[in-house]
């Protein structure tokens, strides 16, 4: 696989030693792993449509559409509305909804954990956890190859194939994270997609969200 060998190429320590902060190591490493994948896997837009089956002829699209065209100024005469509303709420703009659900769903991240973390920080002398390449390898091996991508953007595909050739660099920022005691500030952040509980949704407590965060944080809970 070429982007298998490109990754075999790389001066990883390049990045060890340039970057001494972990933030920064952490975003320029998921940003070239991303520049990788985009210049050596063509990309390629494919449209998908429901009725879109390989005994659909063309005269029967066209009864399609015009049908879906019929019941559409039916639905309009009758005053029906379209009940594919998206994510909103009354009175209330996209964008101030987004900025409304933003705060509600991060409420929690003003809460002082320090009290409970001191009990872990200050283990017994001597103490160390070690992260080794071979058990980061395995860990991203199990990766499912449909998992969407987080914010960091690698997806589950990737991590997989490419699973040893980047257990090195991710096992390096793990036992950084562990020494200073901190993940990486994109491993925090999560994409949130809110979808509804309810038919009708009024309050943001209507909306349950769904996150997606790196799946690279996410397989260090298994190492």
């Amino acid at each position: 696989m070429e982007l298998q060998e490109c990754f075999e190429c790389t001066d990883w320590d390049l990045f060890k030693n340039t970057c001494s902060d972990l933030d920064v190591l952490t975003d320029t490493v998921s940003s070239y792993i991303s520049f990788c994948e985009n210049m050596v896997i063509p990309c390629k837009t494919c449209v998908i449509f429901p009725n879109n089956k390989p005994w659909i002829s063309k005269s029967l699209k066209y009864l399609l559409t015009l049908n879906h065209a019929v019941w559409k100024g039916i639905k309009s005469m009758l005053g029906m509305q379209n009940s594919d509303k998206g994510v909103s709420l009354p009175n209330m703009s996209e964008a101030e909804l987004a900025k409304q659900l933003n705060t509600f769903y991060t409420r929690f991240d003003s809460v002082d954990f320090n009290d409970e973390l001191s009990h872990f920080r200050n283990g017994p002398a001597g103490f160390k956890i070690k992260i080794d390449q071979a058990t980061v390898c395995k860990s991203l091996s199990h990766i499912n190859e449909r998992r969407r991508p987080g914010p960091d953007g690698l997806g589950g595909k990737l991590l997989k194939r490419c699973a040893w050739q980047l257990s090195g660099i991710f096992s390096h920022i793990g036992q950084t994270s562990l020494e200073q005691q901190r993940a990486p500030r994109i491993w925090k952040e999560s994409i949130v997609v809110p979808v509804a509980k309810v038919r009708t949704p009024k309050t943001l407590n209507n909306y349950h969200p769904v996150a997606s965060t790196c799946l690279v944080m996410k397989s260090f809970a298994y190492c």
